[in-house]
């Protein structure tokens, strides 16, 4: 538990866990009431401090003096949890002043046995009126998309979304972290999308838009579909959030996702949507085949190699800026990888924190972190730790400096890009595992890279920079 200005470290992962609606639980430690804002050390006011990315603050007692200031602190315990744990799932505070001394022992002959208050879970569903209006719309609706953003694997969904593609009026695109891998849908979703846009499909443009899970990488589909001015835009979640990012929401959901998507299983209409789009990726595949074989060395070679050679069960944790976006060109067809990334807010803060923890929680399977140079020394203190296991890997793509800014339109045009957005730099990641006493390989060409990954992935081996 931190205190003082510790707290305020825990933020970006608090806020990150908010966005992505994790159950997080927040304990930190705190001066008694008498000595806030009087000068005493650590005595900031740490009551609701992360207000604006938490679902509930709570405060405990400063003393227990009788049974029921351990009644009221046992409510205050258990609502917590069960706020953090219920449908809109969310970080919690749990603020605990303490009284000087405090390192000493105080024995309690008798055993306390905490309250435990269940809470039932809730399950969100629409009503008969809305089930029917729903469906005249689903039935009036010649050409639909369903867009999928982040979200952990679910194999019901995954296969009630396949149903409902094959009724030939429905197209599924998703994202890598999406989860979702079938041949009835259209991975990768950014070419697809840079085909419409340059040779002005009109006929791939959606008459209903249809949003699921976490928020979508892609900012071309956002830029392609806002000029666009669609009829309807439904947005499906159990948190109920108005989502507008195409400026045409018509439609928010508060629903489970297959109760939704159930009602449309038997709805047949005649259409050629989704062939017409299994046609366009078809060619799209040719064209990447034949121009990654084209492509020398580079950094969109490696994530190309590093994507291929995935081992079975993993979990892969993307980096955000160039990683993740390079994630969204390429498709991985091994149902048995998951792909994660801090995509709430999108921050490079505790890309290597995230994955390190995640390791030590996930056993199975190796957890592969990859990430960026700029992330990767942000976060150096990430192997400040005791609990890195064997089943832990972080590639690192070391290209000196922040070179998502010479991709992304905008700061690509800039006089100012090096100065102002890259941070260039001539950091060297051998270092930082010599420091932790971690193994280490440099790779600096594609045969190198070819011969050095079984053995990164067969030992507990931390770097794996690369160079252009």
């Amino acid at each position: 538990m931190p205190s003082g200005s510790a707290v305020l470290n825990y933020a970006p992962a608090i806020a990150e866990a908010y966005y992505q609606k994790i159950p997080l639980i927040v304990f930190t430690a705190d001066r008694p009431w008498e000595a806030i804002d009087q000068g005493e050390n650590q005595s900031i006011v740490q009551f609701d401090i992360y207000k604006n990315y938490i679902k509930k603050s709570f405060e405990l007692p400063v003393d227990c003096h009788h049974e029921k200031d351990l009644m009221y602190s046992d409510r205050l315990v258990n609502e917590a949890f069960n706020i953090a744990t219920a449908m809109d799932k969310g970080p919690v505070h749990i603020n605990i002043p303490l009284r000087e001394p405090l390192y000493d022992i105080v024995d309690y002959t008798k055993p306390i046995e905490p309250k435990i208050i269940q809470q039932s879970q809730l399950k969100y569903s629409i009503s008969q009126v809305d089930e029917i209006r729903l469906l005249n719309q689903w039935n009036q609706s010649k050409k639909k998309m369903i867009l999928v953003g982040s979200m952990p694997q679910n194999d019901a969904l995954e296969r009630l979304l396949e149903k409902i593609v094959s009724e030939t009026d429905t197209v599924v695109l998703t994202e890598n972290i999406s989860n979702m891998r079938s041949t009835h849908f259209i991975p990768a979703l950014d070419p697809m999308i840079e085909c419409i846009d340059k040779m002005d499909l009109e006929e791939c443009i959606p008459d209903l838009l249809i949003t699921i899970g976490a928020g979508l990488i892609s900012k071309k589909v956002k830029m392609l579909l806002r000029k666009k001015s669609l009829k309807a835009h439904w947005h499906i979640s159990a948190s109920h959030e108005h989502w507008d990012n195409f400026n045409a929401l018509t439609e928010v959901i508060q629903a489970d996702y297959t109760s939704i998507f159930e009602l449309f299983l038997k709805e047949k209409l005649d259409s050629n949507y989704t062939v017409l789009f299994q046609k366009i990726n078809g060619q799209i595949n040719q064209f990447n085949e034949k121009f990654m074989a084209s492509l020398p060395f580079s950094d969109f070679v490696v994530y190309k190699i590093l994507n291929d050679s995935f081992p079975p069960q993993a979990h892969i944790q993307w980096g955000n800026s160039t990683p993740i976006r390079y994630a969204n060109l390429l498709e991985n067809k091994d149902k048995s990888i998951a792909h994660f990334a801090n995509r709430g807010i999108s921050g490079i803060d505790g890309v290597v924190s995230t994955a390190a923890g995640a390791s030590y929680v996930y056993q199975q399977g190796l957890t592969i972190c990859i990430t960026g140079d700029i992330s990767f020394f942000y976060d150096s203190n990430a192997w400040w730790n005791r609990y890195l296991g064997g089943n832990f890997k972080c590639i690192l793509i070391n290209n000196a400096g922040g070179n998502i800014f010479k991709i992304i339109p905008g700061p690509d045009k800039n006089a100012d890009v090096l100065d102002f957005f890259e941070t260039p730099n001539n950091m060297d990641a051998r270092h930082i595992a010599a420091q932790f006493d971690i193994d280490y390989i440099k790779v600096e060409n594609e045969l190198e890279l070819k011969a050095q990954l079984p053995v990164f992935l067969s030992k507990n081996i931390v770097g794996l920079p690369s160079g252009n």
